[in-house]
């Protein structure tokens, strides 16, 4: 990997196989890392962990208004999401509704 121009890299990439054992751990390393979920989940996770707060509550602000209203599970995880990341923003106020509708929804 190597600089070409203003905020631009070139990457050489190499092919492997699915059974190598260097990707098999590095993919495993990633797994642990962003966790299980959807796509867009472990995305959303992924934009958090790189400080992508804006970002993140994008996806997740996203997959919310996709979520069914039956399903508790996910809308109880995207809140904690969405609380977790106005916390970080500094926004404690929305962090605790957000934690708050969490809390509702587990109990219900």
């Amino acid at each position: 990997m190597k600089p070409i121009e203003d905020g631009i890299w070139e990457v050489e990439l190499k092919l492997t196989l699915n059974d190598d054992e260097q990707l098999k751990i590095l993919s495993n390393e990633i797994r642990k890392e962003i966790g299980v979920g959807t796509g867009w989940d472990r995305l959303g996770t992924l934009l958090v962990k790189m400080g992508e707060l804006n970002k993140a509550e994008d996806i997740y602000k996203t997959l919310f208004s996709l979520t069914r209203d039956g399903d508790w599970q996910m809308l109880a995880h995207l809140n904690n999401q969405l609380g977790y990341i106005m916390k970080q923003k500094g926004d404690l106020s929305a962090a605790i509704a957000f934690y708050q509708k969490t809390l509702e929804i587990q109990q219900k």
